[in-house]
């Protein structure tokens, strides 16, 4: 795929260079955290992590006592945020695959929108789930996050949110080995996100404390359908190509 030669040769370095800058620094400190995990230092990793997390809410405006509901307030409005995000990268994916934005968008910025979607959500979720660490309310301890159905509250549903957050990270990987694997397994691997979706959405509908209000209804309802007339589109598209060939 060529570059436009409307992009700027200077920003692409810097670019690489924050990605990398994010991705390792990521790394690091999950591979800390996993490092204390496979060592039998659990507590120590968990109590690392909510000091860290406490202190990114007191900066966010949390008050530190134990009844507040604050930690919980930001996990759900990173989860609605996460969610959104997840759901324009499967639609902005499906009317790609579609042809709808052919002739409209550049293809190189079809691609990188969808990456950033895909980031943007991995991001969100990640906070989603992590600053629960800092709330005293429910009392998440880091295991009870990181290995599904373990969570003392809504287990099943919550466990669900935890298997799509590693399907979305996995997803989200790919777009950085996409050379290395070929656009054939990377198709296949993002035929996964249709299933990262339907989970993610399970367990919005399922667990999520706003889940009865009218706005988030109304948000379920225009997603579901819109991922779900694209999604038919596209395999009435395919059949019809398929018999025009034949």
């Amino acid at each position: 795929m060529s570059i436009s030669s409307t992009t700027p040769a200077k920003s692409l370095p810097r670019e690489a260079t924050l990605a990398d800058a994010v991705w390792g620094g990521a790394g690091v400190a999950a591979g800390i955290l996993i490092a204390l995990a496979l060592t039998g230092n659990l507590p120590v990793a968990a109590g690392t992590a909510s000091a860290g997390l406490a202190r990114v809410g007191q900066l966010l405006g949390a008050p530190p006592d134990a009844g507040s509901r604050a930690y919980w307030h930001m996990a759900r409005s990173a989860g609605v945020v996460a969610y959104l995000s997840l759901w324009g990268s499967v639609l902005w994916g499906l009317m790609v695959t579609n042809k709808v934005l052919d002739g409209v968008v550049k293809p190189l910025i079809t691609f990188e929108l969808h990456q950033f979607l895909s980031i943007l959500a991995l991001a969100f979720s990640a906070f989603h789930g992590f600053i629960l660490l800092g709330d005293r309310y429910v009392e998440f301890g880091l295991g009870e996050l990181l290995i599904p159905f373990k969570s003392p509250y809504e287990p099943v549903w919550v466990g669900v949110g935890v298997l799509a957050f590693y399907l979305t990270a996995i997803l989200t990987l790919s777009f950085y080995v996409k050379k290395r694997i070929g656009q054939r397994a990377w198709r296949l691997i993002h035929y996964l996100s249709f299933l990262g979706w339907v989970m993610v959405t399970l367990h919005g509908l399922m667990s999520g404390s706003d889940t009865g209000t009218p706005l988030m209804r109304a948000v379920y309802l225009a997603t579901t359908i819109s991922v779900g007339f694209l999604t038919v589109y596209r395999i009435l598209a395919a059949r019809a190509k398929r018999r025009n060939a034949t």
